[in-house]
């Protein structure tokens, strides 16, 4: 049995935060989704290894109106058996703080909507720090990248890589200072997301508006793949589908590669060869409408679909079959899956 906590978006949602549920991969079960802390817009978290306790969970707070500033938050909690205990909650630095990420006694939050990144560090209790906010300027040429977007913090071999949606690139920053080292440069428009790094450090780049993936290897593009299948036609008179790329994760030790789309509301999964990181063909799976963030457990994917308030479980080795979810639970908005260790109130 493994325990899930869910982030929610809470805004006219009727959600109230952080649930937590159960999920029994042999009887391909969900246990009923609980609150678990009540919280404001609590759309991503982690759980990171450094805490001497083991059972800390991270979370962005996504608004722009934290303690009458316009930025967000950074959470910290504690897990207490089914609930969880608020520690700390501290201003993120910037207007809609969307992923978070911590490496030793660092953590660095991407601020979307305050072009800039929030660096902290981090106690051993209580005792979040604020000890610089990095902030962007310049635009793309989509109608979306008016401005600079910081989508995702990743610590990575001695730096702190940040996509950047609105300016087309992925920025190195010194992981302390926040000075900035260079940036890897992609497509005009593409919309840089999120990254997974694989073991030898390179990067898929997921690119929310122009629906692709980029191997980053040594700092070049070397493989550019569509995360889309065939958008389906509208007839005259329809509005055009608008889709957007939402997630993406390794999976089976590195041999795949997931990432989701929202509007063209699925999952698509490429195998991985492991001597060249090169991406193989897409296996596709329809799923509940804005799967904005899944959790790959063991043999499943945990999908978040936001607009149809569920979690669904499909098993990876069907992808492309056609088959559906295995199981799937109520939860008021969800945008984010993690998996954590039942921690004993």
């Amino acid at each position: 049995m493994i325990t899930l906590l869910i982030g929610t978006y809470t805004r006219n949602t009727g959600s109230e935060g952080i649930y937590r549920c159960t999920w029994d991969a042999d009887a391909a079960r969900f246990g009923t989704p609980t609150l678990a802390v009540v919280a404001d817009n609590p759309s991503f978290l982690i759980q990171p290894f450094l805490v001497q306790e083991g059972n800390d969970v991270f979370a962005v707070h996504e608004t722009a109106d934290f303690a009458g500033a316009p930025q967000g938050a950074v959470a910290r909690y504690r897990i207490a058996g089914d609930r969880l205990e608020l520690l700390e909650l501290v201003g993120s630095g910037g207007a809609d703080p969307c992923h978070v990420a911590v490496a030793g006694d660092r953590l660095a939050v991407a601020n979307y909507s305050g072009a800039s990144v929030g660096l902290f560090r981090v106690g051993t209790g209580p005792g979040l720090e604020r000890v610089n906010v990095v902030r962007f300027e310049g635009r793309g040429p989509h109608p979306r990248q008016a401005a600079a977007h910081p989508h995702g913090v990743y610590f990575h071999a001695g730096e702190l890589l940040v996509p950047d949606l609105g300016l087309d690139c992925v920025h190195r920053l010194d992981p302390v200072s926040g000075a900035l080292r260079g940036r890897f440069t992609l497509e005009p428009g593409s919309g840089p997301r999120q990254l997974a790094i694989d073991a030898v450090g390179r990067s898929y780049v997921l690119n929310e508006l122009s629906n692709h993936v980029d191997l980053l290897d040594s700092g070049s593009v070397v493989q550019r793949v569509a995360t889309l299948p065939e958008v389906p036609r509208v007839t005259p008179g329809q509005r055009p589908i608008v889709s957007t790329a939402g997630s993406i994760a390794l999976a089976a030790g590195g041999r795949c590669l997931v990432a989701s789309n929202r509007g063209v509301d699925s999952l698509v999964a490429y195998a991985i060869d492991e001597r060249s990181g090169r991406i193989g063909p897409p296996l596709i799976q329809p799923c509940d409408p804005h799967p904005r963030h899944f959790a790959v457990i063991g043999g499943h994917a945990i999908v978040a679909s936001r607009d149809a308030g569920t979690l669904c479980a499909f098993e990876l080795a069907r992808f492309g079959t056609g088959a559906g979810p295995v199981a799937r639970v109520a939860c008021p908005a969800p945008v984010c899956v993690l998996s954590v260790p039942a921690v004993p109130g």
